[in-house]
């Protein structure tokens, strides 16, 4: 699989503005990002409501991850004007775009930068949950040339590579990696080989990591605290997608917009790891764990009857329950007291608005 992005170091506009609250009318140049202080409950700012855990903004996303229409007071989800190609880019000769996946999750409006700093429309075409990395194409000639996927499993700690983002070569830096091992995130989701670097890059979202040849291992993700796995004195990072995840799963987004996989069953809690207990922070409207009567403050003690103590192992259990669809049993601490509820699970890509291109 060779040539199937792209990558450009040109510099963009400058970074973007912070806004520290939702006004009804805003420039549209301003970023207006919903977020939680310290654990935001979903990086989907759809999904966070107006002052859950303080309503503060997610910082170094993107210019105008939510805007404000033209017309109108109307929030409009939307991608920068421009996209710079190292951050976002990673463009193939017929237009696709790799990205981390919740910046594309449910646009209405996507545009990308070109080379020469004009502006093209693109589409989604698949956001893919298991792994999180995103794919959305234009059909404008954006001016770069291909960039090469490299083998994120050759990525070892100690290394050190390059991360490219936003502002061109001023903002490549050289990244030290700190680890390379499974991550958990709160919002159902596992992957291996996650790769953690430092010094923290401050535009990390959709960052492209690259080897000493130039090619793509990973796509940048998350801040982190803890991107050294076993150093007691915690080190901020930044953790990065693996692209072996891409691989064999590629040609199935392109086809269909989703791989061909039994979908996980989802319960929509967002759960974090605090003092060895696993304490659900957030429930998503749209999941089935709140019309089972699943409640923030929560915790999580059993999936069908047998005991979990990580996130890793919630997961675990919980997608070897079955295929999406499947009730799940869940014991939980309410109150200082037991009780029991029974989830049906759904496929969250099916609750979730699909790729118009699909």
């Amino acid at each position: 699989m060779t040539a199937l992005f792209s990558i450009s170091f040109r510099a963009m506009l400058g970074a973007a503005t912070l806004a520290f609250s939702l006004p009804a009318v805003a420039a549209a140049q301003e970023t207006i990002v919903h977020g939680a202080d310290e654990e935001p409950a979903t990086l989907d700012p759809a999904e966070v409501e107006p002052g859950e855990g303080g309503e503060s903004v997610i910082f170094h996303v993107y210019d105008r991850l939510l805007t404000v229409g033209a017309e109108s007071s109307d929030v409009v989800p939307a991608l920068a004007t421009e996209i710079p190609s190292v951050e976002n880019g990673l463009i193939s000769e017929d237009g696709l775009l790799l990205t981390i996946g919740y910046l594309i999750n449910e646009c209405d409006l996507i545009t990308v930068g070109t080379k020469i700093g004009g502006v093209a429309e693109a589409h989604t075409i698949a956001y893919d949950y298991e792994t999180g990395l995103g794919l959305i194409r234009t059909t404008a000639d954006l001016g770069v040339t291909p960039l090469e996927l490299g083998h994120s499993s050759t990525v070892r700690e100690g290394d050190t590579l390059t991360v490219g983002a936003h502002g061109g070569k001023a903002q490549a830096i050289a990244a030290k990696i700190s680890s390379v091992r499974e991550f958990a995130g709160y919002w159902e989701y596992l992957i291996s080989g996650a790769i953690f670097t430092e010094p923290p890059h401050p535009i990390w979202s959709g960052a492209a990591l690259l080897d000493h040849d130039g090619k793509l291992v990973g796509i940048g993700s998350l801040f982190v605290q803890d991107a050294e796995e076993e150093n007691a004195d915690k080190q901020p990072g930044n953790m990065f997608v693996p692209v072996d995840l891409l691989k064999p799963i590629f040609e199935q987004l392109i086809e269909k917009g989703r791989t061909d996989h039994p979908p996980r069953p989802w319960l929509g809690i967002y759960t974090v790891e605090t003092m060895g207990h696993l304490l659900i922070t957030s429930v998503s409207e749209r999941g089935p764990a709140v019309e089972a009567g699943v409640e923030p403050g929560d915790v999580v003690l059993a999936v069908n009857g047998e005991e979990v103590k990580d996130l890793p192992s919630l997961y675990r259990k919980l997608w070897g329950s079955g295929e999406a669809g499947v009730p799940v049993d869940l014991a939980l601490l309410r109150d200082q007291r037991m009780i029991e509820v029974s989830v049906m699970t759904v496929d969250r890509a099916r609750i979730m608005r699909r790729p118009q291109a699909h």
